[in-house]
């Protein structure tokens, strides 16, 4: 009962008592720019801008980048193409008071990724993998089936205990492999 309590057993009725591994938690690295990815494969990377703007502080959101009191969130939604065809689907919040300018940038000609690199410091990174079926918005922008799965990356970099981004990368399964 004290390991089942501590979750490293698992009982099942009828059937027995079962060991539970380990979590799974491993280190990716580097996930580089999506347009440096593109060109090394010798693709053509184009952006396009869905939306940018200020989130309102009760928009819900808001609550999906939590930031030190205030302080704006900003919001881009950017698709980005390789040839043509749509590859990732990338929604950002940024803390405003990390980026203050991130609004004023054009991001047809660089990607979010590359300006934050510029403009912020990351000390910690913290991403989370998992297979999930696309929104009929997202579907639509990606060009796909509601019902292929997608590869969503959650990406949260920190300088110190300060978010500094949150980011959702959203790939159709048969177009990106990590």
């Amino acid at each position: 009962r004290e390991l089942q309590a501590e979750g490293m057993l698992v009982r099942i009725q009828g059937r027995g008592t079962f060991v539970i591994g380990p979590k799974m938690q491993c280190a990716v690295f580097e996930l580089p720019d999506v347009s440096e990815e593109i060109e090394d494969g010798g693709g053509v990377h184009t952006s396009e801008v869905i939306s940018l703007c200020a989130i309102e502080p009760e928009s819900p959101l808001a609550s999906l980048l939590v930031v030190p009191d205030g302080n704006a969130v900003f919001h881009s939604r950017i698709l980005h193409k390789e040839d043509g065809t749509p590859i990732q689907l990338e929604d950002r919040f940024v803390n405003a008071g990390e980026a203050p300018d991130y609004l004023k940038e054009d991001f047809t000609r660089v990607t979010p990724h590359a300006y934050l690199l510029r403009k912020t410091e990351v000390t910690f990174v913290d991403n989370t993998i998992r297979a999930i079926r696309s929104d009929d918005e997202s579907s639509k922008l990606l060009q796909i089936d509601p019902s292929q799965p997608c590869l969503l990356l959650d990406r949260r970099p920190w300088r110190g205990t300060i978010p500094v981004t949150r980011s959702r990368f959203l790939y159709p399964g048969d177009r990106y492999r990590l």
